[in-house]
């Protein structure tokens, strides 16, 4: 009993760092670092947050203080300052690697015959789009509105999530 009170507090405190560093980056720290309207990597969550070098791994380091790993991964001359075309440099990185990821994972989607490329035919055998597009229509106007495409991104953040349909 002791040993799953410890395990569910340690999930927990997980979760309200990452929580915490998501909140922290969508708006700016108390550093005066601003990474957007989104935070910096916010399409990969808290994990990719704390994950700031980009390894798979969260380190100690970038787990108990996120704002200097992340400070230290923009410092690329290790001269204890970070300057515009370091930012520059680091943002552009994340942003490669977050495009990399992506590419890969499509790839691992679409591509049906793990050739390790994606053929046109492979590319045009997807989901018949006009039965989702009247699934996503639920007053069947014959368009999709704005909250029509909301709830269909909800509904597949749902099922990304584990949840049911």
């Amino acid at each position: 009993m002791t040993r799953l009170i410890g395990a569910a507090a340690l999930v927990a405190a997980t979760a309200l760092v990452a929580g915490a560093a998501d909140a922290r980056d969508r708006g700016g720290d108390r550093a005066g670092w601003h990474h957007g309207a989104h935070g910096a990597g916010s399409a990969r969550g808290g994990f990719g947050r704390l994950d700031v070098d980009g390894d798979g791994e969260v380190s100690l380091e970038e787990f108990e203080n996120p704002a200097a790993a992340r400070f230290a991964a923009m410092d690329a001359d290790g001269d204890g300052a970070v300057t515009a075309e370091e930012m520059v440099a680091y943002a552009e990185a994340q942003e490669t690697r977050r495009r990399e990821a992506r590419a890969q994972r499509m790839l691992a989607r679409l591509d049906a015959d793990d050739s390790g490329s994606i053929s046109l035919d492979e590319m045009e055998n997807r989901p018949n789009r006009g039965a989702l597009f009247e699934r996503l229509d639920s007053d069947d106007s014959g368009g999709l509105t704005r909250e029509e495409m909301r709830a269909a991104r909800e509904l597949l953040r749902e099922r990304a999530r584990g949840g049911d349909d």
